[in-house]
């Protein structure tokens, strides 16, 4: 890896050896006024992530762009906010996507390195695609619901999915974001110096833990969509469209029912309050969406089905069926 590389990944573990190599082997070595400015951009690339931008490095100051990435960790995890370190490990997960796209383009040894260290069976190019082993593909699309990730579309072979560059790169990029999530959670720290928790009270105001409270009149299935975005976690494209078509019929406003998605991480008020408005047919073609049916939800795997739901075919007949 080149010094390059290094600020583009500097998740990866062997990066600490480089931080070490600069005199860094604990976080107390960073209590010195002369890391000021790997603080200060730490709290810029949080910022960042807050704004719904993806991680862009910059390589005129390396070794303060790739300090600051472990200062972010430290902030991170003193500032407990779990929907504010999700939204950083979305962004920066996003940022490492578009590097590892264009060091793929040009045949980055390094690029494939990451990549590989992803799959149990190395992934090998064929013919323009990439091969990954069924095993491997189905590990990392496990999170996806789209039908467009499910196996029976995809192109297999011998035992091996074939992927355009592209499409393997996204299909890591959850993971990489669930191992930033990981790596900031289990840090331990203890007794910080009091500019470590300068900065955090920065940050930790950047977005404010909130929560929507359930109605026991919600289906279970309309449960589970509030409660993954309470979680802070993102909710696939057909459960938000669920949600949405839901709280319409049942006669919530759109303003209403934007607050449903502000925990998600990549919640963007403007973005989410248009699709909203197309749903109930405010702009656009006019066509205002109806909800999906139980079995449709059923073959996308958003039914979470209990004895309470009786014979409903849709989801918005469970309110009438509780309350007889």
């Amino acid at each position: 890896m080149n010094l390059d590389d290094y600020v583009k990944y500097s998740f990866l573990d062997s990066v600490g050896d480089y931080v070490a190599g600069l005199g860094i082997n604990g976080i107390g070595k960073l209590d010195n006024s002369k890391y000021d400015s790997v603080f200060e951009r730490a709290v810029e690339r949080i910022k960042t992530s807050v704004n719904n931008k993806p991680y862009m490095p910059k390589f005129d100051s390396p070794n303060t762009e790739i300090l600051s990435f472990l200062a972010s960790t430290v902030l991170l995890s003193l500032s407990n906010n779990i929907r504010l370190i999700k939204k950083f490990a979305l962004y920066e997960s996003k940022g490492i996507e578009i590097s590892l796209k264009h060091d793929m383009k040009e045949n980055n040894i390094v690029a494939n390195d990451i990549i590989n260290s992803f799959f149990g069976n190395k992934m090998e190019k064929k013919n323009g695609k990439y091969t990954v082993h069924i095993a491997d593909y189905l590990k990392h699309a496990v999170n996806f619901n789209e039908e467009e990730w499910k196996l029976v579309n995809q192109e297999v072979n011998a035992g091996y999915v074939n992927l355009d560059r592209d499409k393997l790169i996204r299909l890591l990029r959850t993971e990489i974001s669930q191992y930033l999530i990981n790596k900031i959670r289990e840090m331990k720290i203890t007794n910080p110096p009091k500019k470590f928790m300068t900065y955090t009270n920065q940050i930790s105001i950047l977005l404010e833990p909130s929560e929507f409270k359930m109605s026991k009149e919600y289906p279970p299935c309309i449960k589970h969509a509030i409660d993954v975005l309470n979680r802070g976690d993102n909710l696939p494209h057909n459960g938000r469209l669920m949600l949405a078509t839901y709280m319409f019929a049942r006669g919530m406003e759109t303003e209403d029912i934007l607050e449903f998605y502000r925990n998600a991480p990549d919640f963007n008020e403007k973005v989410t309050s248009y699709q909203l408005e197309q749903l109930s047919g405010e702009v656009g073609s006019g066509t205002k969406y109806k909800c999906p049916s139980c079995s449709k939800l059923k073959s996308q795997g958003l039914c979470f089905k209990t004895d309470e739901c009786g014979r409903i075919i849709n989801p918005i007949q469970f309110k009438s069926l509780v309350k007889k």
